[in-house]
Order: structure tokens, then sequence, then C-alpha cells
């Protein structure tokens, strides 16, 4: 399966979905969507190299998150819960805030991001 199909079927944005494989192929994969389950959604059937990162950017339940960044470090994939704040208007104020929370390695490997 890919990526693009994956998030499709996650009824996420046809620009997300219909991305070119070179986007797929990223190391570091951003998910600003309103649930951390339309990510588990994006994400199903999908084989991520190790070494990728999942920042998921929503303002979902923690518990969620939690229960996929275990199964994503399975695989050998990072995973940083960063809530965002602000939404739209913030994002256009240039005021939105990210409150991040993860293993330290994948904290690290988010920094430069």
């Amino acid at each position: 399966d890919t990526a693009g199909g994956a998030f499709a079927r996650a009824g996420l944005s046809d620009a997300v979905a219909e991305a070119p494989p070179a986007a797929m192929a990223a190391r570091v994969l951003l998910f600003a969507v309103p649930t951390t389950a339309q990510v588990r959604a994006a994400l199903s059937g999908v084989a991520l190299p190790a070494g990728t990162l999942v920042v998921d950017l929503t303002t979902s339940d923690p518990e969620e998150g939690r229960a996929l960044a275990a199964e994503l470090a399975a695989g050998g994939v990072g995973y940083v819960d960063a809530a965002m704040t602000g939404g739209a208007a913030g994002a256009e104020a240039g005021t939105v805030a990210l409150m991040c929370g993860g293993e330290a390695a994948a904290l690290a490997h988010a920094g430069p991001v």
C-alpha cells in the first residue's frame, strides 16, 4: 500500500493523498489533522522505514497518542506528540505554540524541524 492511498482512505485532503512519492519517503512526517485517530488511519498499512519520525500536531487524547507511539516504536519509528495551539488564526498571526512530548531521541530528531 502507498501512503497516498492510506491518506485518501483516512479522508485526508486530496493534496496530501496525491503527494509525490518523494514526499512519502520523507524521514519526518508532520500531521496537522484534527485527531490522532486520523493519523493512525493515514498510517494504516504503510510500512514506514525504521528511523522515520511521526510528529502528531493534533490536540487529541494523550492516551491515544501514547498507544500510537508504542505501536510505531515496535517498528523503529519515532513519535512526537506536538499539540498545536492557536489554530488557523494563530498560524496566520505567527503566534502558534507547540507543546511537545515523546522519547528523548524522537524529540532530538524533531528539534531541527
